[in-house]
């Protein structure tokens, strides 16, 4: 009986020796994974997500209005012309 005891201690401790071994490889490979950047000189994710956002919208705008021009409220208006009074 005192061996099939000390026997059970010994498997629960390597089991749980084990179990914590894998707990801190996966917490270890998690914290790298995140650390590393989804960006790469060859892809920028957030370039791409800009790119595809404004050929969105400039599909969007050329589909309700042609080719015309975003039009300027009178603060952008005003502010054009005093740029342009300065050269």
């Amino acid at each position: 009986m005192n061996n099939i005891v000390k026997f059970l201690i010994g498997l629960f401790v390597a089991l749980a020796f084990i179990f914590a071994l894998i707990v801190a490889y996966t917490v270890a490979e998690a914290d790298v994974n995140l650390k590393l950047d989804k960006n790469s000189d060859y892809h920028d994710e957030l370039t791409s997500e800009q790119i595809e956002w404004k050929q969105w919208a400039d599909a969007e705008w050329k589909a309700e209005h042609g080719n015309l021009q975003t039009p300027l409220t009178a603060e952008h208006e005003a502010e054009i012309r005093h740029h342009l009074n300065l050269k």
